[in-house]
C-alpha cells in the first residue's frame, strides 16, 4: 500500500557546508549524507550564502515558505523563486550562491546521484487530483494542508496530515488518486 513518514521520523543533519541543519525527510536505504542514490529533504535559509557542494549529484530545489530566493550559478542564468512552489533544476557539484528576498525562506530539495536516479517532480499550488501508479517509487508532500488519498478501485479514503511525507511503492492496489492543494509530487525512476 503506501507508508506515511510523520515529522517525528525525519532526522536534522548538519549541511555539508557547517552553515546550517537540514531536515531530512527521507534518504535511500542504507545510505548516509556522504553517499546517497535519492534524498528528499527540507531546509530552512536565514541569510544569503553558497550552497554545499553535492558534486556527482542532481538538485531540484522546490520554495515553500518566505518571500523568494534568488540563486546565482558559477556557470548559468539567475534565477529568481517567487511565488506558489517554484521550483529550479541544477547541477549539484555548481558553485551556488544563495539570496534571499526579503527574508528568510523554507525550501524542498530532492536530490538524486547523478545517471543513477532522475527526479521528476509535480508541484500542484491550486487544487488538483492526481492519479498515481503505484508501481514507481513516489513521494506527495503538502507543508501547510492536508492531502486526501483514494484507490481507483473502492471506497477506502485516507488522509496525509500536513508536514507528513507520503511513500509509495509497488503498491499491491494498483493506482491512487492524491488531491489537494499546494503540494508536491516526486517520481523517482533509476537509469
Amino acid at each position: 500500500m503506501f507508508d506515511v513518514i510523520g515529522p517525528e521520523e525525519f532526522n536534522k543533519i548538519p549541511w555539508k557546508n557547517g552553515k546550517g541543519e537540514t531536515l531530512e525527510l527521507a534518504i535511500s536505504a542504507g545510505h548516509t549524507l556522504q553517499s546517497f542514490d535519492w534524498r528528499i529533504s527540507i531546509a530552512q535559509l536565514e541569510e544569503d550564502g553558497y550552497f554545499s557542494d553535492f558534486a556527482g549529484y542532481h538538485r531540484t530545489l522546490i520554495l515553500l515558505e518566505g518571500n523568494g530566493l534568488e540563486l546565482s550559478h558559477e556557470q548559468g542564468p539567475l534565477h529568481r523563486l517567487t511565488g506558489a512552489l517554484p521550483q529550479i533544476e541544477f547541477d549539484g557539484g555548481l558553485r551556488t550562491f544563495g539570496r534571499l528576498l526579503n527574508g528568510p525562506v523554507t525550501d524542498l530539495n530532492i536530490t538524486t546521484k547523478s545517471h543513477k536516479f532522475q527526479a521528476i517532480v509535480e508541484t500542484h499550488p491550486h487544487p488538483t487530483r492526481v492519479k498515481v501508479l503505484g508501481e514507481k517509487l513516489c513521494f506527495a508532500y503538502s507543508h501547510r494542508t492536508s492531502l486526501t488519498l483514494r484507490p481507483t478501485e473502492g471506497n477506502d479514503e485516507y488522509t496525509l496530515p500536513a508536514g507528513h511525507l507520503l511513500k509509495m511503492e509497488n503498491t499491491e492496489t494498483g493506482a491512487w488518486t492524491i488531491s489537494g492543494e499546494d503540494w508536491t509530487l516526486i517520481y523517482l525512476t533509476g537509469y
